[in-house]
């Protein structure tokens, strides 16, 4: 999937997408845009984020998600201040989850079922690439 990937160039992004790799030069981690196969939301490797224009989620929503990860390797007490703050927080009601399921077409799957699935897709796209042996 990463072997087909064009990456952007700065002067053809939105501003939108100009503003997210401003904010993530601000957070010291550098923000390269891509075009891609829409199931490939974004990775962060060798200490850049990279987030697909042509993702089936917003670039907004990937890029807070990559810089979760490099937050959490990079800034351990601040991720784990962050985690605390919103652990006791209401994460979805049921009617979002259940416009979820029927939007993946798991309308059959329960409640735990769709949840885990979904965390398991998110890892899946949003692993780093694996690197190839020296």
């Amino acid at each position: 999937m990463l072997d087909v990937i064009t990456l952007v160039s700065p002067n053809r992004l939105s501003p939108r997408k100009r503003a997210l790799r401003d904010w993530g030069r601000e957070m010291g981690v550098p923000v390269v845009f891509f075009k891609g196969d829409p199931s490939l939301h974004g990775f962060h490797s060798d200490g850049v984020t990279f987030l697909n224009v042509d993702s089936e989620i917003t670039p907004q929503w990937t890029f807070w998600h990559e810089a979760m990860h490099w937050m959490k390797a990079n800034n351990p007490d601040l991720y784990n201040d962050i985690v605390h703050e919103i652990s006791g927080a209401e994460g979805f009601t049921k009617e979002q989850l259940d416009a979820y399921r029927k939007e993946i077409g798991a309308e059959h799957m329960s409640d735990a079922d769709v949840i885990r699935r979904d965390d398991r897709r998110r890892s899946a796209r949003c692993a780093p690439p694996r690197s190839s042996p020296a």
